[in-house]
């Protein structure tokens, strides 16, 4: 009987490991893959990439446009926008302009062509309480486009009202998107205080000035 049950259980061994190591090949073949991949990661080349400092102040999010309609572009973040230039050694070099100082806590923005002409603008907002202790934190909400407007100068900065002073404030995010299918560009904001959706009701007829305000700075 002793020997019956040792060669029982020397069969369940063998089985048993057998079994075990199908049940551990996905396993080790992952791992393989792991290992060659990482091996090849090592010995692959890197891309190099080098830090140019633009601004030292605080920055929320950032779009990219020929603001100046000079050939080169630009960058806009919260109420500024950086100026590409180059000096006489021709290195690149960042200029800072104000586009609006009014209002505060701009967190999210977005560039797009709302009017259908071509010409992008920028569509932004306050967002609710971005940082308690900013100034300006309890003023009211607001969602607002600017467009770039030529003047003698050159040009400067001009607000649309989409929304004041109500709950709806730009958080995060803000998506420009022909969401009804018309053929114009809606607008989508969310939020600390709710979801909304400004529908572009433009189409076929000039935008509304009524509500534009004139912002000092450029």
């Amino acid at each position: 009987m002793p020997s019956f049950i040792s060669k029982m259980t020397q069969i369940l061994l063998r089985a048993g490991a057998v079994l075990g190591f199908f049940r551990a090949l996905p396993v080790l073949v992952s791992c393989l893959f792991c290992f060659t991949g990482r091996a090849r990661a090592q010995g692959s080349e890197e891309i190099p990439f080098h830090k140019h400092t633009i601004g030292l102040g605080q920055s929320e999010a950032a779009e990219v446009a020929d603001v100046n309609r000079d050939g080169k572009l630009d960058i806009t973040s919260g109420e500024n926008w950086y100026e590409q230039k180059k000096d006489a050694q021709g290195n690149r070099t960042w200029v800072k302009h104000v586009i609006d100082n009014a209002w505060s806590q701009a967190h999210a923005l977005t560039i797009a062509d709302l009017k259908g002409d071509g010409d992008p603008v920028l569509v932004t907002g306050k967002r609710y309480y971005a940082h308690e202790h900013d100034k300006g934190a309890n003023e009211p909400l607001g969602v607002y486009w600017y467009e770039r407007v030529r003047t003698a100068g050159g040009f400067e900065w001009r607000r649309h009202i989409i929304d004041y002073s109500t709950r709806t404030g730009a958080g995060m995010q803000v998506c420009v998107v022909d969401i009804d299918n018309d053929g114009d560009l809606d607008i989508v904001v969310g939020g600390k205080t709710g979801l909304y959706l400004f529908e572009n009701l433009t189409k076929g007829r000039q935008v509304p000035l009524t509500d534009v305000i004139a912002v000092p700075g450029n």
